[in-house]
Order: structure tokens, then sequence, then C-alpha cells
């Protein structure tokens, strides 16, 4: 982004939801900011229930870092990514067995109940422990919320297991701003962030949460408007109005 005549690189800061009825996937909140900073996550959460959202209803939450945000909504049961989880620990193997290691996760991670997959990581534990112990430190010291996913409904797993969402709105946020190179100023990043963003909402109406290969793009949405209530979907026209008159509110947060 280009500001004060100097071109920078900043992190954003996003947080997508799922309604309970419905479980379709949105884009809640867009903020230029530190990823890793604590506050400002925070900060952002706050925002979120400024604007409405009621805390104690809050049923989930699937986050990788920053482990304290767990307190942050009293009620919400924290779930880890496994990707991340198992891309931290394969780190630490050593080259030569890091395929039989991911299979022994995988093990873990893919079995049908929480019971199998607890004895699945003893037995990773008893064929590793001694070879890589600070590998298997990383899972097991988030076990409980890599496998938190086994107490909803198993439609929901593949949707579960990962951020996958948000990474998905990373790379599309990356794509359109790489072929740009820079963009002008804040304003024009927001603006463009937006478009990114209501995209991929109106990408998700047509895709439950409980699909196990969900689409999030405007282009893989389309095959699916004709099939889909096309009074709710706006049309390109629409899109650029809902842009305008709605980018600020997804900037402010409030």
């Amino acid at each position: 982004m280009r500001r004060n005549r100097q071109v920078e690189k900043l992190p954003l800061l996003a947080v997508i939801g799922a309604r309970s009825a419905g479980d379709r996937l949105a884009v809640l909140a867009i903020e230029l900011g530190d990823k890793e900073r604590k506050d400002l996550w925070a900060e952002r959460f706050q925002d979120l229930i400024r604007r409405g959202l009621n805390p104690d209803v809050v049923e989930l939450g699937i986050m990788d870092g920053l482990p304290r945000l767990a307190g942050a909504f009293a009620n919400a049961a924290i779930l880890r990514c496994q990707v991340h989880a198992k891309r931290n620990a394969l780190k630490r193997a050593g080259r030569k067995e890091r395929a039989a290691f991911s299979a022994g996760l995988e093990r873990v991670f893919y079995v049908r109940n929480e019971a199998r997959a607890r004895a699945a990581f003893v037995e990773l534990k008893g064929q590793w422990a001694r070879a890589y112990p600070s590998a298997l430190a990383i899972i097991e010291r988030d076990l409980d919320g890599l496998l938190r996913f086994y107490r909803f409904e198993p439609k929901y797993w593949p949707s579960l297991r990962t951020t996958n969402p948000i990474e998905r709105l990373n790379k599309e946020f990356k794509r359109r701003t790489r072929a740009m190179e820079t963009t002008g100023g804040e304003q024009n990043a927001y603006h463009l962030l937006a478009y990114v963003a209501l995209t991929m909402n109106l990408g998700c109406r047509s895709y439950a949460l409980s699909l196990s290969k969900p689409f999030y793009t405007l282009k893989a949405a389309r095959p699916n408007l004709a099939t889909a209530d096309v009074t709710a979907q706006p049309t390109p026209a629409g899109m650029a109005k809902m842009i305008i008159s709605r980018c600020a509110r997804l900037r402010r947060l409030s």
C-alpha cells in the first residue's frame, strides 16, 4: 500500500462467522492491523459486540495462535487448526521420517471418533517420543482443541478441522492486490477489500458450511445462481452500489 509517498506491506485482520441457522459463512469484519497483537484482536471483537453481536451466543471459534483469546467469548469452545499444527510439528521432524510421522498424524485427525483419535495419539507418542519430543509437544499441547470438532455433527467436520475459509479470504486479497503491485492509499485498499469480502459473501449464499468442499469466490458461485433464489442475488451494478455504501461499515466495524 502506498501511504505518505512510501510503499509498505500491512497485515490484515479478518473475522468470518456462521449463524447456527442456515450455516452460511459471512465476512463480519476486515481491518488493517498487526495480526499477532492480542489487544487489536480484542478490540475487533468488542467492535463486533458494539455492532450487535451477542457474546453469550457465540458457540465456537476456530483460530491458530494467540491462545489467550480463548476467553474473549465466555461460552465459546476453541478449535485449533489442524493444518497449522501439523505443519509446525513436521518442521521438528527429520526429513527422511516426515512422511511416516505425517501418516501417524493423519490417523489421529481422521478416525471415526474422539476416543479412537486419542488412542491413535498415544500410539504415535509411543513410536516417536524419543526421536521427536518437541514435534509431539506441539500436538499434545493443543490436542483438546484439535479434536474438539468430533463433538459436532460429522457433516461439519471438514469445515471445522481447519481455518481454510480465512485462508481462502487471505488468498483472494493477495491475488487481487498482487496484480496491482500497490494500492493507492488506505481508502482505496478498503474499497478493494470490501469488494472481495462482498464477493465471498455472495459465493457463500450458495454453499452451506456442512458441504465438504465449499467454494468462496464469485466465479465459483455463478453456476449455482440459476438454482438459487435469484431475487436475493445482487446484480453486478447492485454489487457496485453495495461496495460503495457498505465499505465504510466494513472499515470502521461500527
